[in-house]
Parts: structure tokens; C-alpha cells; sequence
């Protein structure tokens, strides 16, 4: 068999070991960034992936009466709970996105550590009881804050929900104003007499936030 000139030089040349060796490096570093850059996610895994703790965008802390939570709710997430589907149409989901802009919004959750619902905790009689329910209802937004960077910003939406001793446990749905130059973590500030908080922050890392993927319908 007769070699040619070019085929005499193919088999004279061989790929040297750091060859091999760089051309696997950039191919692991082009996989790695694409999965970097493409961090959009389903509605439902979305779902999930905003509760998990481990992910920041939820945090807990315990006092001497009570367990105390804190979600930080982005506007698809609460789009997808108000449209009960995680399959929205797109319009409606863009639509409702579109409604929430401009308040940040939290959902603060209060567990009895006696198992009681939260008014029941420590009453001293029923009267103690009913008074406690209105001051959770009316007034328990006086007590609480939001510190967003330099901006210390009271309650620009606030709901108790009752449950009526369905359960040891009442979620406060609140909201912020959003403030456009806040670039430092939030920090919820619930300093209550008569839950006894002395006082209590509860925070949400900007970097948590940062972190927050996309929702792919």
C-alpha cells in the first residue's frame, strides 16, 4: 500500500496528551455555564423550589410560645396560587404578574409551641382570648417593619388569617413597597408586647433573591 504525503504526515503526528486533555476542559466548562444560564423552571418544580428552605427564600426561628416562619412570595409564584393551576394560560399568568408589581410580598406564619391556635397561647380567659384575636386582626401591623436595605418601610398590605382552631398555627399575608435602589438583605422586624417578641428579625437574603430562577410556562 502506497502512503501519500498527507497520509505520511497524519500518521508522523500525534495528538499530544494536553490535547485531550483541554478539548474535555472547555467541553465541561460549555455544559457547566449552560446549565448556569438556563435556570428557568417548571411552574410546579418552581413551586417547590421557592418553599424549600434550602434555598433561602424561607426562614425560621423559635421563641419561648411560638415558631416563627417567614416566605418571601415573587409575583409568579403568588400568580400561580391565585390561578390554582400549574398550567396557567399564558396571558392570564402575565396578566396577574403584571397586578402585583410594585409591593414585595411575605407570608408570615405563627406556630404555637403549646399547640393552640396563636390568640389561645398564654390567654388568661376567654375575655384575654377575644382581646387578643382583635389586637392580631387590627393592630399587630403597628408592630411589625421591614428594614430593605437603608429603608425602614411599614406594612403597605396586611391580613390575618383566622383559623377559626382548625389548626396550632395563623398566617399573616403582608406586602411592601418595592424599593427600586434596595440592593441589601430584608429583614423583618416583629416587635410585639403581647406576643412577646423582644423583638424578633426574621430575614431574607438579597442573595436568595438574586438567586430566584425563572418560571417557564
Amino acid at each position: 500500500m502506497k502512503l501519500t504525503s498527507t497520509s505520511l504526515y497524519l500518521r508522523k503526528w500525534k495528538k499530544p496528551l494536553w490535547f485531550s486533555f483541554s478539548l474535555l476542559s472547555a467541553l465541561s466548562m460549555v455544559l457547566l455555564l449552560s446549565a448556569f444560564q438556563d435556570k428557568s423552571l417548571s411552574p410546579e418544580v418552581y413551586w417547590h423550589w421557592v418553599e424549600d428552605t434550602d434555598n433561602g427564600l424561607k426562614t425560621i426561628q423559635r421563641t419561648t410560645d411560638f415558631e416563627w416562619s417567614l416566605q418571601y412570595r415573587p409575583a409568579p409564584y403568588i400568580a400561580l396560587q391565585e390561578l390554582r393551576t400549574f398550567a396557567p394560560h399564558s396571558r392570564d399568568f402575565e396578566e396577574k404578574v403584571a397586578e402585583l408589581k410594585g409591593l414585595d410580598y411575605y407570608t408570615l406564619r405563627i406556630r404555637s409551641l403549646q399547640n393552640k391556635e396563636v390568640a389561645a397561647t398564654n390567654a388568661e380567659g376567654e375575655d384575654d382570648f377575644f382581646a387578643r384575636q382583635h389586637y392580631l386582626s387590627s393592630y399587630f401591623a403597628e408592630d411589625l417593619q421591614l428594614v430593605d436595605g437603608q429603608d425602614t418601610l411599614p406594612c403597605a398590605l396586611f391580613h390575618f388569617e383566622r383559623n377559626y382552631s382548625l389548626a396550632p398555627y395563623n398566617d399573616v399575608l403582608l406586602a411592601f413597597e418595592t424599593q427600586a435602589n434596595a440592593e441589601g438583605n430584608k429583614r423583618l422586624l416583629i416587635n410585639s408586647p403581647v406576643l412577646e417578641t423582644e423583638p424578633l428579625v426574621l430575614e431574607i437574603t438579597a442573595e436568595a433573591i438574586h438567586n430566584l430562577p425563572d418560571l417557564k410556562l
